[in-house]
């Protein structure tokens, strides 16, 4: 047939030849590969194929019988296409689509599909026939229902076309009279029930309980709702499979973005369509509430067009994806009066708080808001620029804290009352930890500006209450001890001269007078250091070099526990030393092979260190005054030549001596963004898209210039120092040419390049950019081979270097991943500010950043004892061993973290937990399949197995001489007494215990103590008789998880599951009496470790804190609260002044105990003090010292 002329008629061929082929819609569409709604627009007319659907336009001319005419078809598409006429606006903006808006509806296709086949489902289920649709605020449930189920599925067509579709608000339910007929009654906001009074809920309830079988009723709520209808019994069918709107994939909304601006006739660029896609991940993975963010920018971009598309340039123009979050809120913040603007103010600066590269969000909770104050909240809720979760209001995106500059310039106002009310939260909380301690309390002096104005959320407000009671009593008593000391000052003054006797009485009043004024200072040294431990614990994931500070100088402030806390933490997590510098882009270059270290700063400087020492540079020289971009090293005989790239210069310089110059310049007149050294040669890559090359032998001679076929500005260089070829970076592509400037085949990229790094070797190049990729390329005589490509988040990567095993990548968001050259991660780090330089040297990364600074991290720089134990396989001590698990292999450590073995398990090990038993020549693990596998630490060879029968093991404890060893399984009540038998183990006997932890060995005798089957009493065993030698009945505090001796072997401590720590006296293994049983910890007790001398006792909990206790004659007292918040700590154990602990999620750690020693510690890494500008930004309240001044 001859392809039509018109729109209309080209839309009725169509649908003939539908009709003809006997092709059904949705089958069409799974054919050419595209939604129904697409196809549905073809054959009706209200749009044509657009140019970027033009392959799968061809597809359906196929499949329609149409596909020897195509080359017709396209023509007259293509004349079409050119008359068509622009219509309006296809996008929503913030409001929800509604029924009629359903042509335009797209990118929830699959949550469409699950909604029509569950109502579908319970036609035939039995039962209320009830479907929940759940998703976030702003997720498009509304729509969904709305467009998608009334404005697709339930018209003519749609797949529930045999319903009627009646859409009514909760309040209506129990006034509507249903027909006979089959009928969708959709229910939207469902939410609402919540705060509706008990007999208008119940009522809404029950009519829809006892509605007809010929109604299917599908209720929409928001996610915080689902738990309180979750507990009512006549929606728990339909909650328990819900109809979930989550996150959607890149190509939904890739359809969101396109579809209806195609139908408009102006459609989207691709360029925009990948800046949106690249703008929706700026802060993390796009949530689905982004949406109504997402339609309004793309509403702003559409109306602002005059073009035939839709083009970047109208995207930023109009603020994009979220600048136009500052327009909607501008919007709802004019709309309110004078006196509304003001508590708006108010409002929002308590869902603000300080943070440690900013402002983030903080949540309140609903009834702290005053009642006047809900009319504009519930504008700002409806705008989606706020939300609720549970009974708590949140700023709905944190990007309207960064784009929103009214929000941002309130929130630097009130920096220094934010700075103090975020201390009132941390200070609240330990209070509350510590069980309300009145001793955690700190000045009410130091709160009241905190609380000023500002929503406090439950726990805040009991704290300031408790605080200022506190501070009521202590001055009270102090001013009537000051007027009682005054009184009798007064009246041995008039009797001065009666008695000797009372002049002594003066004296003493005197002194007392003094000590109170003195243990008012105290008091007040006290609380600062309390606060300051505080701000170094908000500090420490944003800044640990300045958390260390301030943690030192809370220290010295006063000896509180919380400051002795801080310390500890931060010496354990170890320090980067900082070196600061002017505010811009700091590029960081080591040499290969040696300890030389150079960095550039904003201002035109260049810094040199030798021999991994930075106290001070070796060398400092100014370049330019301007920015530079790119600095590059190579060492020749003896020499150490240095080339340098930025605004004015592309230079060369031997910075051998104490006295650097320069050999050679060749962009004096232009730009140079990237340096490159070797084989005799300096490349720089410029801004006019090519690279000046300089001859070392002859700096001044001019070498001719190669161009990048990008033409755009060449971002990163790099030479092979195996052959010397040279691969530069632009825009997509890695362009190669041989040292001779034979040019190799390019290399196309998905991501723009920033840097590009040789191996030491040669072998392999490493290239980062755009989106997060970092992409690994094998180097070949021939060229660039592609092997993989690793993502790091959405915001593109600025750095990275190689070492002979390493890979270190740093990000726009500060973080620095370490990786291995096959790219598996190692471990990670954070650094305050955009990463825009690595080095390596002597095994310490080198980092600078956006705020100027060079930091020097420390070997172990994310603060684990064994690098890249951070992961989900487990971990164990065991004698003087640690054992790691990696993949299929078992890593053995010694005490210090250094690698001394490393094992291949047997086929088909079990890796999911470690059970292991160690002596100074055995290693045990258990494998799976209720085998045990011993290895000879002492030569090679495969592993001695021991069959144990079947079951999951749980728990193996060897006795202190060896020979001996518990051996309990999973869910069993019984364990194992295994005995030595060569390099395996034989069972010598069982016996009756509850499946737990709590079992251990006597430090010296052939004893153990273990709970009993029904974990109520504490049994002594003899080991090798296996009688029961005693036993005691524990109180009801829980069940017993874990146990550990004195050294002393006269006492043990038993740790519970609901926070207790029972002492039992053993002195007498026949007559074990509890001894005490210690204030509940909140939280359940994981972990149990006494120190060598039996002096220091440490329980690791639940909740990730660690409680260590003075072992007194007359109980426990409490040395210190350690917060490592790494996840429940699962075991630990004492190392000469280390504390050695694993936790589940956050692998192997150790932190000293002594605080003398970890003060010097902290203080031999800092580096540069803090300035008075940062003291008075830290703590404006506190004259706090130089700790390691």
């Amino acid at each position: 047939m001859t392809a039509p002329s018109t729109r209309q008629g080209f839309a009725s061929a169509l649908r003939e030849a539908r009709v003809r082929h006997g092709l059904s819609l949705r089958a069409a569409a799974r054919r050419v590969g595209l939604p129904p709604s697409t196809l549905q627009g073809w054959f009706d007319g209200r749009h044509l194929p657009t140019l970027a659907l033009q392959d799968q336009f061809v597809v359906l001319l196929h499949e329609l019988g149409l596909g020897d005419e195509s080359d017709a078809w396209l023509r007259v598409l293509d004349g079409l296409r050119g008359g068509g006429l622009v219509g309006t606006n296809p996008y929503q903006g913030i409001q929800p689509y509604a029924a009629d808006d359903a042509e335009r509806y797209f990118g929830r296709e699959r949550a469409l599909d699950d909604l029509v086949d569950k109502v579908r489902a319970v036609q035939t289920a039995g039962g209320a026939r009830i479907v929940a649709v759940v998703g976030l605020s702003g997720a498009g449930k509304t729509s969904l229902l709305n467009a998608g189920l009334v404005g697709i599925e339930c018209r003519g067509g749609g797949r529930l076309a045999e319903f009627a579709c009646v859409t009514l608000s909760a309040q209506q339910v129990t006034e509507w009279v249903p027909g006979d007929t089959p009928t969708l009654l959709i229910v939207d906001h469902f939410e609402v029930l919540r705060n509706a009074d008990e007999a208008h809920r119940e009522g809404v309830l029950a009519a829809l309980d006892a509605l007809p079988a010929n109604v299917t009723t599908v209720i929409g709520m928001v996610a915080d709702a689902y738990g309180h209808a979750l507990s009512d019994r006549r929606l728990q069918a339909a909650l328990s499979a819900p109809v979930l709107l989550g996150p959607l994939t890149e190509q939904e909304f890739a359809q969101i973005i396109r579809l209806p601006a195609q139908r408009s006739g102006r459609p989207v660029d691709e360029a925009l369509v990948a800046l949106l896609q690249q703008d929706l991940r700026r802060y993390g993975p796009p949530p689905a509430s982004v949406l109504p963010l997402l339609s309004n920018a793309l509403f702003r971009a559409w109306d602002h067009a005059s073009g035939q598309s839709v083009t970047v340039e109208d995207y930023v123009e109009t603020g994009g994806l979220w600048g136009g979050l500052e327009h909607l809120a501008e919007e709802v913040f004019a709309d309110s009066s004078a006196e509304e603007q003001e508590r708006i103010r108010a409002l929002l600066l308590s869902l603000v708080q300080v943070s440690a590269d900013g402002f983030e969000r903080r949540s309140i909770d609903m009834s702290a808001i005053a009642e006047e104050d809900l009319a504009f909240v519930d504008r700002f809720l409806s705008a989606r620029l706020l939300s609720i979760t549970g009974s708590s209001l949140v700023v709905s995106h944190s990007a309207l804290l960064r784009q929103w500059g009214r929000l941002r310039s309130w929130a630097e106002e009130a920096r220094d009352a934010l700075l103090l009310r975020r201390r009132l939260s941390k200070a609240a909380e330990v209070w509350e930890e510590s069980g309300r301690d009145p001793d955690t309390l700190v000045p009410v002096a130091a709160l009241e500006p905190a609380a000023h104005g500002m929503a406090l959320n439950h726990l805040e407000q009991d704290f300031l209450d408790a605080s200022r009671a506190k501070e009521g009593e202590r001055a009270a008593a102090h001013a009537g001890e000051i007027r009682k000391l005054r009184r009798l000052n007064a009246l041995i003054t008039a009797l001065g001269a009666i008695v000797t006797v009372l002049l002594i009485i003066a004296v003493s009043s005197a002194a007392r007078l003094e000590q109170v004024s003195s243990e008012a200072e105290l008091a007040k040294a006290e609380a600062q250091s309390r606060q300051l431990a505080l701000v170094a614990e908000e500090m420490r994931r944003g800044d640990r070099n300045v958390a260390a500070q301030v943690s030192v100088a809370a220290h010295r402030l006063s000896d509180t526990m919380e400051a002795r806390a801080a310390v500890l933490k931060s010496a354990g997590e170890q320090v980067p030393t900082r070196i600061l510098g002017p505010a811009g882009t700091v590029r960081v270059e080591s040499a290969p092979g040696s300890a030389l270290v150079a960095s550039s700063s904003s201002d035109g400087v260049v810094r040199v260190w030798r021999n991994g020492q930075f106290a001070a540079p070796a060398a400092q020289f100014t370049v330019v005054d301007g920015q530079l971009f790119g600095l590059a090293f190579s060492l020749d005989q003896g020499r150490e030549f240095l080339a340098v790239a930025g605004q004015g210069t592309a230079s060369v310089w031997d910075v051998t001596g104490d006295e650097p110059r320069r050999l050679g310049e060749v962009g004096g007149d232009s730009v140079a963004y990237s340096a490159a050294l070797g084989d005799g040669a300096a490349y720089f890559g410029m801004i006019d898209g090519t690279v000046r090359r300089m001859d070392l032998g002859d700096p001044e001679a001019r070498l001719e210039a190669w161009s990048h076929p990008s033409g755009a500005a060449v971002q990163a260089l790099a030479v092979s120092p195996a052959d010397g070829s040279v691969v530069a970076g632009s825009d997509l592509i890695l362009a190669h040419w041989t040292s001779d400037g034979e040019e190799l085949p390019a290399v196309a990229l998905s991501r723009w390049v920033n840097k590009a790094v040789f191996d030491p070797e040669g072998t392999s190049l490493v290239a980062v950019g755009g989106g997060g990729t970092t992409t690994l390329l094998t180097a070949r005589p021939t060229g660039l081979e592609l092997v993989t490509a690793l993502e790091f988040g959405p915001l593109a990567l600025h750095s990275v270097a190689v070492t002979e095993d390493r890979i270190v990548v740093g990000s726009g968001t500060g973080d620095v991943t370490v990786l291995d050259r096959d790219g598996s991660r190692l471990g990670s780090f954070v650094v305050p500010s955009t990463v825009t330089g690595i080095g390596f040297v002597e095994g310490r990364v080198v980092t600078g950043s956006l705020d100027g600074t060079v930091r020097v991290w420390p070997e172990r720089y994310s603060g684990l004892l064994i690098e890249g134990s951070d992961t989900r396989q487990p971990a164990g001590v065991a004698g003087e061993r640690i054992v790691k698990y990696f993949g299929e292999t078992a890593r053995v450590f010694d005490m210090d973290g250094e690698l001394e073995r490393e094992f291949d398990l047997p086929d088909g090990a079990q890796t999911d937990s470690t059970v292991i038993h160690a002596s100074d020549e055995t290693l045990t693990l258990w494998v799976g399949d209720g085998t045990l596998a011993t290895w000879d630490l002492t030569r090679d060879g495969q592993p001695t197995l021991t069959d144990i029968g079947p079951g999951n093991a749980y728990f193996m404890g060897g006795s202190p001489d060896g020979r001996r060893a518990l051996f309990a399984k999973a869910s069993v009540p019984e364990a194992l007494v295994l005995e030595r038998d060569d390099l395996g183990w034989r069972v010598a006997g069982s016996f009756s215990t509850w499946s737990t932890l709590a079992m251990g060995w006597h430090p010296a005798e052939p004893m153990f103590a273990a709970m009993s089957e029904d974990s109520t009493r504490l049994v002594i065993w003899n080991a090798e008789t296996l009688d029961k030698l005693g036993e005691v009945e524990v109180p009801s505090t829980g069940a017993a998880i874990t146990l550990a001796w004195d050294p002393s072997g006269d006492r043990l401590f038993l740790g519970t599951d609901a926070g207790y720590i029972l002492a039992v006296d053993v002195t007498d293994p026949a007559r074990p009496a509890v001894a005490a049983t210690d204030t509940e910890l909140h939280s359940g007790i994981s972990s149990l470790a006494l120190a060598e001398d039996g002096e220091l006792l440490a329980a690791g909990l639940v909740d990730g804190r660690i409680e260590l206790w003075y072992v007194r004659d007359e109980g426990l007292e409490q040395a210190v609260t350690l917060r490592p918040g790494r996840g429940s700590v699962s075991q630990l154990v004492f190392d000469e002044g280390e504390l050695i602990f694993l936790t589940d999620d956050e692998g192997i750690h150790t932190w000293p105990l002594d605080v003398d020693v970890a003060v010097e510690r902290v203080c031999a890494a800092v580096g540069q003090s803090l300035t008075s500008h940062e003291w008075g930004h830290l703590a404006p309240s506190v004259d706090a010292p130089d700790g390691c001044g």
